[in-house]
């Protein structure tokens, strides 16, 4: 059963997020392998959006991989979007195709709001925070509109995800996940990879 963590308000999840987000702001959750199998499963990606990025290594990550895409990261905790261009130049070594001038950036935002600079405009938009939604089925629906034409979603999900509890609202089983992601998309599939700890990477055709 989908179990979402009630908050006395919507201060108190920014509150509580951003908070979390500070602890957690050096923690690396994406693996380099799930990055490739994304963008091997999509043609001649331009524009990428990841949401709940943190300190921006999913950012990094996959402009190491495409160097002159556009690659936009959201996070919700003031503070932590800053601190991209500092990872940026500490990881220049392990990633020496991005260039001096790039197209990669982490704004603050939360991710369950709608932007409208930001319709039909992704070919990808990855996630591995779909855990700290406290509105899953309408952010699915956002997160789709994103997409370009032919564009995809992709959610890493892990099985620590479902119990929901006040770091991670969201507690839901894989197969519940991939239910709510089959009211929304054209065409849900498992990518043929495994991230962290098993995490597995569902996506989501538009």
């Amino acid at each position: 059963m989908v179990d979402v963590y009630q908050y006395k308000d919507y201060d108190e999840y920014v509150k509580v997020q951003t908070e979390i987000s500070h602890l957690k702001k050096d923690w690396v959750y994406i693996k380099p392998r799930v990055v490739k199998a994304v963008l091997e499963s999509k043609s001649f990606p331009g524009n990428i959006l990841c949401h709940g990025v943190r300190n921006g290594a999913e950012v990094l990550m996959f402009l190491g991989e495409l160097p002159y895409a556009q690659v936009t990261g959201t996070e919700i905790a003031a503070g932590c979007e800053s601190l991209f261009d500092s990872v940026l130049a500490k990881s220049k070594n392990e990633f020496p195709r991005i260039p001096y001038k790039h197209y990669g950036s982490v704004v603050l935002w939360d991710m369950q709001k709608e932007n409208s600079a930001w319709i039909n405009k992704f070919d990808i938009v990855y996630t591995n925070s779909f855990d700290h939604c406290i509105y899953p089925e309408e952010t699915l629906k956002i997160w789709r509109d994103q997409c370009s034409p032919n564009g995809s979603v992709f959610i890493e999900y892990s099985e620590q995800q479902s119990i929901g509890n006040k770091d991670d609202p969201l507690g839901a089983s894989f197969d519940e996940v991939k239910e709510m992601m089959q009211k929304v998309f054209s065409n849900v599939s498992l990518l043929g990879v495994t991230g962290k700890s098993g995490s597995r990477v569902l996506r989501g055709d538009k």
